[in-house]
């Protein structure tokens, strides 16, 4: 009962033609060559970026960054040491002048004091500060972290009156750094006048320098909160409590820095040890309130729990009592969150009860700050540092605790201060009863301690724990937002912070994708701490000691940023030997991995997050030598599309998402066009065979050659330029040689090709209409530029989308082309073309000829001229052919044939085509399960790409093996596909096994209708088969309703047409329909007779599920043709009857055909009824009714409640009876099957009385 296949589809037939590639280098093309032109004369800068530019013009080095600084002072000096060079004198009395002009304004007002955060005591102190910074930065001229100091507290006063949210929160801070400051300042004017003064600030380098620290963290949060950023409606919705608490941690930061400084100036100062202030300065000691961090609240996880599970076990164990664990990954990847979590589970409270600690290193930028705040949190008293330490580690003896460590890098990353670092984990680690946990970016440990386990860096979420983060947050749960989500590749502080900004009620998907399109990561923040901004979370590991130590890291981190699919080990090598740019390629990936600012896939590949990514391309771009190096690599590579051996496959595949970035950025470069749309045809030219990558660089390159057109007078008329034409792989002249040996290929001709390619690409993706657009437009252009063989190819590729008239015309003109440039493998395409017209009108002979021929031709191309591709076609064409022929045999051959061919090309589309050629021969061969695992193969192939005639297939091999359900949702899915424009064939097969497995279902109105609009496409589509099939299946519907002399007539017409179609399935399945009404108006002759025939049809083509229906057909019209005759010859005849039964019942088994198998124990039942075996009847027909059940075939489990409801009658059990008679009456309505039903009802009338 299952269709043959006539034809290939189109997205299979592979008769497509492909455009060329232009070539204009001579030679062969190499990778990458050592030549002056590749090869850097020496190392260029990088581009610099706006930010902070002023500043970094007057910091005369950048040995700043090696002393003994920690890592926010080191970037502290790049940004602000300019602080008060020349220039900044007159800044410095300015910034005095408006302070004094604010001061006036105040004084002489309303009275409202509180309108600006300038109010008369701050101006006082403001004014006196300045004035004492201006003489102290005069006086140490030439000390860098002093003008630092000043630079950072100068802005800090400027920024004040932008400061419009939280006013008196923030004027309470400046207040506080300004009367600080005073202090630090007069101190130092007061040093100036000292003996050897510079010595005596040398000593103070390490405390102004964690100062800076202080002041850096403060003045970001007044940025913050300035008039521009304050106004944003978004951040006063999102973020208040963000900025409080950002205000209060300052606060906090700015207490315990002044703590520690007074107490180590005031205790130097009595012990006579060398005051690190002068005691003859006025120190202001500051009133401070003594504060005791609480833990921090955690938030929900999502898609951490094993990591929390690992954790929490160990350090909730018994045994050992003491673990140290760290926690690392890149920036905003969820290692804080992780973190708190672990710190509030149950679990651990349970083991540390209230001596759980959590201390954020970052706000502690030296050692000597930590070790000050860790005592503060453990209320330990004032004192030096050394002896901090002494009572710290006591207190920590005492009982077993746990001390979460979190962003630890900020203390461990500067290497000159490493040691000590490492000496005091050291330290702390030796104490028994402390458990360590310590977050760190990157992905190295500290090796100062013995790690209890190393765990393996944190990755980014799951697709589906992202989305659940981001539905939390933003209570919005649509689809749409989740190419967002995938494109800061879930990484949980992205998606916290887009979640936030999609909270926003009037935010939608598109507006937040429009923005992510043009300012990326720059988007994504809520405040400006590490923690609700992605761009600083980003920044800081960029600006870590450990980058800031090796020069080449960033310069290659910018290289990286090109490549979206990462950087191969074949092109790190080509990096490493070629690439002058990056004196240590090695030292400079180790470098980034260690900072987890990239990582190494399974296959060795470099790759990066994709928010990270975007940020380094938007504020660090390469050298204008490493992209040039780049472009090279990749435009080499490209050209290798054309070329089929496997090696170059491989690696083109793995490079395709990068080899497609950079020839579209190269389109934008000064490179000739002409090298970048050759590059790009190329590659062309292996997405097209392989599947593989998109057709956005022909998208980009035709829009690129239109630009270009739009300033260019009329080209000149093409002579024939001698350049290389492809299709599908194989080259060929399509002209002589210009006289003036001009190889330029003018824009005109290139804009029409790239337009074909562009064509052929959307053509096998379904996108038909846009395609057929495409060629129209190429083959205009190819006429204006008089280019014969790019007219061939438009034409030839229009008439595969075209109906079967226009279609033979467009492939006869393109033939006519192709001979007369003597182009013999454009020829065979265009036979192949013609094929395709000969099979779908069934003229099988026609499409064997001229595939045959094509065949032939292929045969005998030789050299360059070889096209390994157009072959493989010809022999599934073939193959398509045989099996419409039923000659699957035959078809099996060349199928295999062709499979064997194609492993030195891999051409997926072939490839997937043989398949689905394979499939189909073996669900004709009853092969269910082998067939749907060939079709799955081949739709796998295709993917993303759905290929509606693979979805066709599996579709009727499901029917096939009775999972209508299944089979039904698979049709109606393949109905949505897009078919060509002229494939009303394709869509009639579809609505046809529709209407077939909704009649199997018991819903024959529906399906009659649909088989009413199946005629319709196939008249449209010339498919006379087809017609012939719609009348089996209608024929199929009437005999279940009692409409015998319709579908006797209706099987008659399918039988003749089948047999002068020299349709053998076909014909045999016409003829047991036939025999099925024939047996139903009684004529038990004519029906045995035309049952016989089918049986002989089936076995000469190896159905075998055909000859099982038809044995169990023959065997039923025996059992009903004696069932008159009392009995009376049952005896061998009854015997004979078993036997054919239980052949046929073996074959049905063989192939898992259910349905077929309760058909089987459907005529055992009614053997057991003539020889008055009523058990053994009864559990036969409820055998058949479970099997007819489990295939969902609803007519047969009628006609098995009703023979049921017989065994149960004459065995006297009235009431099961009734019930069985009642449901057969039921569904004999339901499918309005007259007959049936009359018989259902007249036994329920004799049980009932």
């Amino acid at each position: 009962m299952a269709r043959t296949k006539q034809t290939a589809r189109k997205s299979g037939s592979g008769a497509t033609l492909f455009y060329s590639r232009r070539k204009l280098r001579s030679g062969k093309s190499g990778l990458i060559k050592d030549t002056p032109t590749n090869r850097p004369a020496a190392k260029s800068k990088l581009r610099q970026t706006s930010v902070s530019a002023p500043l970094l013009a007057s910091l005369s080095s950048d040995r700043i960054s090696q002393s003994n600084s920690s890592v926010l002072s080191q970037t502290w000096n790049r940004k602000h040491t300019t602080g008060f060079s020349a220039s900044s004198v007159t800044s410095l009395s300015n910034t005095f002048s408006k302070l004094e002009a604010t001061s006036t304004d105040n004084r002489s007002g309303s009275g409202n004091s509180r309108t600006s955060l300038s109010s008369t005591s701050l101006f006082s102190n403001s004014t006196r500060l300045l004035g004492v910074i201006k003489d102290v930065c005069e006086a140490f001229s030439g000390i860098p972290y002093v003008k630092g100091v000043a630079g950072v507290v100068q802005q800090i006063i400027e920024i004040t009156d932008q400061v419009k949210a939280y006013k008196d929160k923030c004027q309470a801070l400046v207040d506080k750094v300004i009367l600080f400051s005073l202090g630090v300042f007069e101190g130092l004017l007061s040093l100036s006048k000292a003996q050897n003064p510079g010595a005596q600030v040398q000593s103070l380098k390490s405390d102004l320098l964690s100062f800076l620290g202080v002041l850096e963290s403060i003045y970001a949060t007044l940025a913050s909160l300035s008039a521009q950023r304050a106004s944003s409606r978004f951040l006063r919705y999102v973020a208040r409590t963000e900025f409080l608490e950002s205000i209060a941690e300052q606060n906090r930061n700015l207490e315990t820095y002044i703590q520690y400084f007074n107490t180590r100036s005031s205790i130097a100062i009595r012990l006579g040890l060398g005051a690190p202030l002068n005691q003859d300065m006025s120190v202001p000691l500051i009133p401070h309130t003594k504060y005791k961090r609480p833990l921090p609240s955690p938030t929900k996880l999502y898609g951490r729990d094993d990591e929390v599970l690992t954790i929490v076990n160990l350090l909730a164990a018994t045994s050992p009592p003491q673990v140290h664990l760290a926690i690392l990954g890149p920036g905003g990847i969820g290692k804080t969150s992780l973190s708190l979590s672990v710190l509030s589970d149950e679990k651990v409270i349970s083991a540390f009860d209230d001596r759980r600690y959590f201390l954020p290193c970052d706000t502690t930028p030296s050692l000597d700050l930590f070790i000050h705040e860790l005592a503060n949190t453990l209320d330990v008293g004032d004192g030096l540092s050394s002896q901090y330490l002494q009572t710290i580690l006591f207190q920590l003896r005492q009982r077993r605790c746990l001390l979460v460590l979190d962003n630890f890098e900020t203390l461990w990353d500067p290497l000159h201060t490493r040691a000590e670092v490492e000496s005091f984990l050291t330290q702390l680690s030796a104490v028994p009863t402390v458990s360590l946990l310590l977050t760190l970016r990157g992905s190295q440990h500290p090796a100062s301690i013995e790690w209890s386990q190393l765990l393996p860096p944190l990755k980014p979420l799951e697709l589906q724990h992202a989305e659940a983060l981001f539905r939390r947050i933003s209570g919005k749960l649509e689809s749409t937002y989740v190419p967002l989500i995938r494109a800061v590749d879930c990484v949980p502080l992205a998606v916290n912070l887009i979640a936030h900004l999609a909270a926003v009620h009037d935010i939608t998907a598109e507006s937040l994708w429009e923005r992510w399109i043009e300012e990326k990561t720059m988007m994504i923040e809520r405040g400006s701490g590490r923690l609700a901004n992605l761009d600083t979370s980003i920044r800081l590991s960029l600006n870590s000691a450990r980058m800031n130590h090796d020069p080449n890291a960033l310069p290659f981190l910018s290289i990286l940023a090109l490549l979206p699919n990462g950087m191969s080990l074949s092109l790190f090598r080509a990096c490493d030997i070629h690439l002058l740019e990056v004196v240590n390629v090695k030292r400079a990936a180790m470098t980034l991995k260690q900072n987890a600012l990239v990582y190494e896939d399974a296959q060795r590949t470099l790759r990066m997050l994709n928010p990270i990514r975007q940020y380094v391309l938007s504020h660090h771009p390469p050298s204008d030598i490493a992209y040039e190096f780049i472009q090279e690599y990749f435009i080499q590579l490209a050209l290798l599309g054309g070329e089929h051996p496997l090696s170059t496959h491989d690696q083109l595949r793995q490079e395709i998402g990068n080899i497609e970035a950079v020839l579209v950025m190269a389109l934008k470069s000064t490179r000739p066009i002409t090298d970048s749309v050759n590059a790009i045809l190329s590659l062309a030219e292996y997405t097209y065979i392989s599947g593989s990558g998109s057709y956005t660089p022909l998208e980009r390159a035709v829009e690129r050659l239109e630009a270009l057109l739009q300033f260019k007078s009329k080209p000149k008329k093409a002579e024939g330029s001698g350049v290389r034409r492809f299709f599908l792989g194989r080259a060929s002249r399509s002209g002589g040689h210009r006289e003036d040996g001009d190889t330029r290929v003018d824009l005109v001709t290139l804009r029409a090709d790239c337009l074909g390619c562009w064509g052929q690409m959307l053509s096998r993706q379904g996108h038909y209409q846009p395609a057929k657009d495409k060629f129209e437009l190429a083959l205009e252009l190819h006429v204006q530029q008089g280019d014969i063989a790019g007219q061939a190819a438009d034409l030839h590729n229009l008439g595969c989308l075209l109906t079967l008239d226009d279609a033979l015309q467009k492939f006869t003109a393109a033939s006519y082309l192709h001979e007369k440039i003597g182009d013999r493998a454009g020829v065979a395409y265009d036979m192949m073309g013609l094929g395709q017209v000969y099979l779908q009108r069934r003229q099988l002979r026609r499409a064997q000829d001229v595939f045959t021929s094509a065949l032939q031709i292929f045969d005998g191309l030789e050299g360059d001229n070889r096209d390994p591709v157009g072959r493989i076609t010809a022999i599934n064409n073939l193959g398509h052919t045989f099996t419409a022929w039923n000659k699957f045999s035959d078809a099996d051959e060349l199928f295999v044939q062709a499979m064997h061919a194609n492993e030195s090309v891999r051409d997926v589309v072939s490839r997937a085509d043989t398949l689905c050629g394979l499939a189909s021969t073996l669900l004709l061969r009853s092969r269910w399960s082998d067939a749907e695992e060939k079709i799955r193969e081949a739709m796998t192939l295709r993917e993303p790409f759905k290929d509606p005639d693979l979805y066709h297939v599996l579709g009727r091999i499901q029917c096939a093996q009775w999972k209508l359900t299944t089979a039904l949702e698979t049709f109606q899915y393949t109905r949505t596909l897009p078919r060509d424009l002229k494939d009303d064939f394709g869509r009639g097969d579809d609505l046809k096994y529709l209407a077939y497995t909704l009649a199997l279902l018991g819903r024959l109105d529906e399906s009659e209708a649909m088989l009413d609009d199946v005629k319709v496409l196939y008249n449209s589509a010339e498919n006379v088969v087809g017609l012939a099939e719609v009348d089996i299946a209608k024929a199929e519907i009437w005999t279940v309703q009692g409409k015998l002399d319709e579908a006797e007539i209706a099987a008659k017409e399918a039988v003749d047409v089948m047999s002068v179609k020299d349709c053998k399935i076909g014909h045999a399945h016409a003829l047991y329909v036939l025999g099925g009404v024939k047996l139903a108006k009684g004529l038990f002759s004519e029906a045995k007779a035309c049952v016989q025939l089918a049986l002989e049809l089936h076995k000469e083509i190896g159905s075998v599920q055909g000859q099982a229906d038809d044995l169990a057909c023959l065997a039923e019209i025996s059992v009903l043709e004696t069932s008159g005759d009392g009995g009376s010859s049952s005896g061998r005849h009854l015997k004979e009857l078993k036997m054919h039964i239980n052949e046929a019942k073996k074959l049905h088994t063989s192939i898992g055909d259910n349905a077929g198998s309760g058909d089987d124990w459907y005529l055992l039942a009614l053997i057991g009824i003539r020889q008055n075996e009523l058990l053994r009847a009864e559990e036969a027909v409820k055998t058949a009714l479970e099997m007819h059940q489990a295939a969902e075939v609803v007519y047969k489990q009628a006609i098995d409640y009703l023979l049921l409801g017989h065994v149960l009658k004459r065995q006297r059990r009235i009431q099961e009876g009734t019930l069985v008679a009642d449901t057969a009456i039921t569904l004999f309505q339901g499918l309005r099957a007259k007959r049936g039903l009359l018989d259902a009802q007249q036994l329920r009338v004799e049980m009932v009385g």
